[in-house]
């Protein structure tokens, strides 16, 4: 349990309990039961200005879990250490399969 505990993932979530949308229009995202918002790059006059605002607010996150991701937004949150996972359905079974993935 120990690795999963210090894992954080943040999952775009407009009602805390699925993955309801794409890194460029989410609002808040749902880190371990925490919710906190950002302003997403659709709203910004600078996405990647709104880019170095999300990864800020979400520094402390491993991962970034949206149900899509733009090329650009993927090379810059890889290039600020975040792994990133395209998912739907509930935040419950996509932490599920990440854990899965990377073997926890």
């Amino acid at each position: 349990m120990g690795k999963i505990a210090e894992l954080k993932i943040a999952f775009a979530s407009r009602d805390g309990q699925t993955i309801t949308d794409h890194f460029g229009f989410a609002d808040e995202y749902v880190v371990n039961g925490e919710i906190r918002e950002v302003i997403s790059p659709r709203r910004s006059e600078n996405p990647h200005t709104a880019f170095a605002g999300i990864v800020d607010i979400l520094a402390d996150c491993d991962a970034i879990v949206a149900v899509k991701f733009g090329e650009a937004a993927v090379k810059y949150l890889k290039s600020r250490g975040k792994r990133v996972f395209q998912a739907t359905g509930t935040i419950d079974n996509a932490q599920k399969e990440i854990m899965r993935k990377w073997g926890i």
